[in-house]
């Protein structure tokens, strides 16, 4: 199929898209069997291209396209990476499953930062020596290519950005003993890799083997260990400070209640109170002796 003006058209307003070219910033043609890219000339605001499942050969025809942040071009037939000197915008780029050997044509992607090549046929150390021509990169996915030779991993390892990696599916993890050790030691800034985040234990360890095998490990273990009963008993402090604050303010608050000119003025009406009882008493008690005097007298 070709990617003449009018099929682009007639794919924007299916998609609900303008059908002005310039006032677009996204593009579905995917799934379409498009063969070659072109035609986007008039398309100078697009952001995100989606060219998925077609059966693309090459990557061409988008030097108009210089805002470009997103381009997916996965499930093609594209060979070599190459046409994206204009790309210094593009931030990700996805060709999973092509037939890609080589990692190259990235040095102007100066703002690159996921890289999706799962699926290609990427193998020796040449082939990944590209990717430090993009030091932006903090994604990279390579899993199920054909990388064997672990100098290869000695390059990914130079990435000075790198926080995400995927490798698994390539035939090096077999062949390097405590892989997964030496890829969170050998990247320091590695937060993710392959099927399972890096948390801060798991790399105190990794860096800790090393630098000195099972007994630094050892060590670093004891180490955590005592950090983590301190941590606990400080926390335990805090709590026993907070409660003897707490009742301290009680105690606080009960004196100044006593002290309190209101609780003063209450305890003295309440005296008086007490007085005029009295007082009422014992005028009572004097009348009964009255009577009684007088009925002795009658």
């Amino acid at each position: 199929m070709l990617m003449t003006e009018k099929t682009l058209k007639k794919l924007c307003l299916k998609h609900e898209l303008y059908g002005t070219p310039e006032l677009n910033d996204i593009l579905y043609l995917h799934y379409q069997g498009f063969e070659k890219i072109e035609n986007l000339d008039k398309y100078t605001a697009v952001k995100a291209i989606f060219l998925q499942n077609n059966a693309l050969t090459t990557i061409e025809n988008l030097e108009h396209c210089s805002q470009l942040r997103s381009l997916v071009l996965e499930n093609n037939a594209i060979s070599e990476i190459c046409g994206l000197g204009f790309a210094t915008e593009l931030s990700s780029l996805n060709l999973e499953g092509n037939i890609i050997r080589k990692i190259s044509g990235l040095k102007n992607c100066i703002k690159l930062q996921t890289l999706t090549l799962a699926k290609n046929s990427v193998s020796s150390v040449a082939d990944v020596q590209g990717l430090l021509e993009c030091p932006s990169i903090t994604a990279l996915d390579l899993k199920q290519n054909q990388i064997s030779d672990p100098a290869a991993l000695d390059v990914i390892y130079q990435m000075p950005n790198l926080r995400v990696l995927y490798m698994i599916g390539n035939p090096v993890l077999k062949e390097v003993p405590n892989y997964r050790k030496n890829t969170i030691a050998s990247c320091p800034n590695l937060k993710y890799l392959d099927e399972r985040p890096v948390f801060e234990d798991e790399r105190r360890l990794a860096e800790a083997w090393k630098r000195g095998g099972r007994e630094a490990i050892r060590e670093e273990r004891e180490k955590m260990k005592a950090e983590k009963a301190e941590v606990e008993e400080r926390k335990r402090r805090q709590f026993q400070e907070m409660i003897a604050a707490g009742r301290s303010e009680d105690d606080s608050d009960e004196e100044e209640d006593i002290t309190n000119p209101l609780y003063e003025s209450t305890m003295s009406l309440e005296e008086e109170k007490l007085d005029l009882a009295d007082t009422v008493i014992r005028k009572e008690k004097e009348m009964d002796v009255d009577d009684t005097l007088m009925n002795k007298i009658v």
